[in-house]
């Protein structure tokens, strides 16, 4: 602050002082705390995020398998009562593997290859067969593909094991007439020991 003083002007040095703090106090940035601070909670927040979006991705995967179970399982029970129906065949026979895994119930040697001749009828899925989510090779042939499920078949359903290594589309037992996924994937890529053959 200026003031004047038996005519001439001098300046008053603390209350300048005062000022010129004043002003270093307010164009200050942030300290280093106050920026690692900033960091954590932005990691944290980073953190519970990620872990939300691998549980959507696995749910969603999880209600596809689901969806494309029942679709199946459809589809081969319709079947065995088409071949009860028109071919004759008894209550407790399902359809062949091969026929499965052909989605054609008239595919080879089976009692309804002369009885079912149109192709709506032939198909187990109408537009093919649809591919197991937890596949290790997703959009490849092999994830659609029927393999024998006979042992590794229990009537547990969490007792059931892949029926191929390849952890690739679906296990099928044409005893029972029962289909489950070919893989245990579920908690993890590459992994044997998920749970997705429970359902």
């Amino acid at each position: 602050m200026i003031i004047e003083r038996e005519g001439f002007f001098v300046v008053n040095l603390l209350e300048t002082d005062a000022v010129v703090k004043l002003n270093r106090l307010n164009n200050r940035g942030f300290t280093l705390i106050e920026l690692l601070m900033v960091i954590l909670v932005i990691g944290i927040l980073a953190a519970i995020g990620i872990t939300q979006f691998v549980d959507f991705a696995k749910d969603s995967r999880n209600s596809a398998l689901k969806a494309n179970l029942q679709v199946l399982r459809r589809g081969i029970s319709a079947q065995n009562g088409m071949m009860r129906i028109r071919c004759g065949v008894q209550s407790a026979s399902f359809p062949p593997l091969a026929n499965v895994q052909a989605n054609d119930i008239s595919n080879g040697d089976t009692p309804c290859l002369a009885s079912v001749v149109t192709t709506p009828d032939n198909s187990f899925v109408s537009g093919g067969l649809p591919e197991n989510p937890w596949s290790a090779n997703p959009g490849s042939a092999n994830a659609s593909a029927v393999y024998d499920g006979t042992s590794g078949y229990s009537a547990t359903p969490s007792s059931r094991d892949t029926c191929d290594s390849g952890y690739d589309g679906w296990c099928y037992d044409e005893a029972t007439g029962t289909i489950w996924a070919n893989s245990k994937r579920n908690d993890g890529a590459n992994s044997n020991t998920g749970n997705e053959t429970s359902y």
